[in-house]
């Protein structure tokens, strides 16, 4: 082998070293690279997934607060509208109360009241009180009573009707008034159950 043969086989060799010395660097750095960037998409990844449930959350709490307004604002029209029907209501049963007031069966009702009176205190000093509006019923129902003891005013508070009742010796008072019986009713009404 010649010189320049030799050189040759010496430069091929080397090169085929180089080549392959630079083949294994080469695919060396291309793990390497690899390797960054799937960290690095993964940690694009988590950053996008903890962004989307960061919004997510917000967006939620936002939705809650929009949705609790709105039932707020809801409950209070509810209330209103509630409110309106029972105050309209209320004044129909007083329409009808003052309707029944000039019938019989309403005369019927005060004796049954006077009676109900008089069988709580029989032989005991008894004031009567009637609305003005039923001055015309006084001399009709103290001629219905047994009780002598029983003395019948006119108030001067009006209070739709009915009666209402003292009985000094016990300090009681007996309110058997058609206002009271309303204002009750109405205290203890629900137009509707509560949600």
């Amino acid at each position: 082998m010649t010189i320049e043969e030799k050189l040759q086989n010496f430069y091929d060799v080397s090169m085929e070293n180089a080549r392959e010395e630079s083949d294994d660097e080469l695919e060396k750095c291309r793990k390497a690279l690899d390797q960054i960037f799937r960290e690095h998409q993964e940690t694009v990844m988590r950053q996008n997934e903890l962004q989307i449930q960061t919004e997510t959350e917000e967006n939620r709490r936002i939705n809650n607060i929009e949705i609790s307004k709105e039932q707020l604002k809801m409950k209070r029209q509810l209330s209103k509208q509630e409110y309106e029907l029972t105050d309209q209501l209320f004044q129909e049963v007083e329409e009808k109360l003052l309707a029944f007031k000039s019938g019989e069966g309403y005369r019927k009702w005060m004796k049954k009241q006077l009676e109900q009176t008089e069988s709580y205190a029989p032989e005991e000093e008894v004031k009567i009180y009637l609305d003005p509006s039923d001055e015309n019923l006084a001399e009709e129902l103290f001629r219905s009573v047994r009780n002598s003891r029983m003395e019948f005013c006119i108030s001067q508070e009006e209070f739709l009707g009915g009666l209402q009742a003292v009985i000094p010796s016990r300090n009681i008072l007996i309110d058997r008034s058609l206002r009271k019986l309303l204002d009750e009713t109405r205290e203890n009404f629900r137009l509707r159950e509560e949600l």
